[in-house]
């Protein structure tokens, strides 16, 4: 699961930075950047989320 959840972290923050240095013009492909970084975000936080927080016990 933690092995998961690192490549997420990397995969989002490569989106992330990615889409942060191709933002800069105001037409459709900054709007698809946008949408890109947000969830490159979004997967980095989740990735973040899954490697450092304990599994719930089961019954």
């Amino acid at each position: 699961m933690r092995v998961k959840s690192l490549i997420a972290m990397v995969v989002g923050l490569v989106l992330f930075v990615g889409a942060h240095f191709m933002i800069g013009a105001y037409d459709v492909s900054s709007m698809l950047w946008s949408i890109i970084m947000g969830v490159g975000g979004a997967m980095a936080v989740g990735g973040l989320v899954g490697a450092l927080c304990k599994e719930p016990r089961k019954q």
